[in-house]
């Protein structure tokens, strides 16, 4: 069986696929955009940091950026403040966090995560780290909010992977 189309034919064949990848990459980024994004409104942000920042002291914490790494039940996000010293002890004190012994086993994501601009933590150099005692950086861990935070005293900022599971 031999197939014949015209040229017109086979350039409006050719237009219409293209159409259809372009509306189907245009959708695509809509839902990345949509689901996985920076949150900016407050009503967005992970429990945890809002009792945290309901709860700190007044003008402890500026400059909030929060992250949708996005999950179906289980959600991770990051999160970067600028704190003072007093907010991050309170912190520490009130989710429980416990300081790593060992830096080698931070996380490789803590330093490769490259979803956002504003994740950095390579610019601090003298970051402290902190982490929930069920934080399991490569598995999914208990269920719960878990935490693994890194500060930098230095530049005031505190940088937080939370994994919140179902």
């Amino acid at each position: 069986m031999r197939f014949r189309f015209s040229l017109r034919t086979c350039l409006l064949l050719i237009t219409i696929v293209c159409a259809c990848f372009g509306v189907w990459e245009a959708f695509r980024w809509g839902v990345v955009y949509w689901v996985f994004r920076p949150s900016e409104v407050r009503e967005d942000w992970p429990y945890p940091l809002n009792t945290l920042l309901e709860k700190s002291p007044a003008g402890a914490v500026d400059d909030v950026k929060v992250y949708d790494l996005g999950g179906l039940v289980d959600h991770e996000y990051l999160w970067r403040l600028k704190c003072d010293q007093p907010f991050v002890d309170y912190m520490l004190t009130s989710e429980e966090l416990n300081p790593l012994q060992d830096n080698t086993k931070v996380p490789d994501r803590f330093w490769n995560e490259d979803s956002v601009e504003w994740w950095t933590p390579e610019d601090c150099t003298d970051l402290k780290f902190y982490k929930s005692v069920n934080f399991q950086p490569d598995e999914r861990g208990p269920d719960g909010e878990l935490l693994f935070v890194g500060y930098s005293q230095e530049h005031g900022i505190l940088f937080v992977i939370h994994k919140s599971n179902f």
